[in-house]
């Protein structure tokens, strides 16, 4: 698996838009976030490994999925915390429509000298179709005192009663359908704090 290092004391933004196999270590004071939108889905499991290693490193991950046709996406991401007050966060947002799915599976690791780490994991995920599907296996490992860490998974349709009234102001129901699906996409884009990525992003989830 290829690995990149990212020195101490550095601020880096990687944007991805196809999943891959990457192992990412950060040093000291590092911090990174790493942005996925995905509109192309691929069958081989891809797996994205943070290290967490030097002190007061930390990780965002922030993914968008928007799935259409057959598309699939298979990955893990695990974050390991050596490091002591690391952060790793990581907030997936999906949208499936037709048969394609999410299969994702999350795992977070408070090593022995990982004191005060903060690791949380969330996946919400909205099925636009009744062939739609999406799985979320979160986890956690930890071996550690004094350490935040959660998880939490949603799955749900679109609101009928968002939708009709929507369409009672006069929206078409195309119309209506991606003011939601926008709308289900914003918590995640207001966690990028750089406006220019942050249109960017909007624009091509909303192709």
């Amino acid at each position: 698996m290829p690995t990149l290092t990212i020195p101490s004391r550095q601020r880096k933004t990687i944007i991805w838009d196809r999943l891959k196999n990457q192992s990412i270590i950060l040093g000291r004071d590092t911090t990174l976030l790493l942005i996925l939108v995905l509109t192309t889905g691929d069958t081989e499991k891809k797996c994205i490994n943070i290290d967490l290693k030097g002190d007061n490193a930390a990780c965002d991950i922030v993914g968008f999925m928007k799935g259409t046709r057959d598309e699939q996406f298979v990955f893990e991401t695990t974050t390991t915390h050596r490091g002591v007050s690391t952060r790793g966060h990581v907030y997936l947002k999906s949208i499936m429509y037709d048969h394609s799915s999410t299969h994702y599976k999350g795992l977070m690791k408070i090593t022995k000298s990982g004191t005060r780490s903060d690791a949380h994991m969330t996946h919400d995920s909205l099925l636009l179709s009744p062939d739609a599907k999406t799985w979320t296996h979160p986890a956690l490992e930890i071996e550690a005192d004094d350490i935040k860490a959660g998880h939490c998974a949603t799955v749900g349709h679109i609101d009928e009663d968002a939708l009709f009234y929507l369409r009672s102001r006069g929206l078409s129901d195309d119309e209506a359908r991606n003011l939601l699906v926008e709308g289900f996409f914003e918590e995640g884009l207001m966690r990028i704090p750089d406006m220019k990525v942050r249109e960017m992003v909007r624009a091509k989830l909303m192709k």
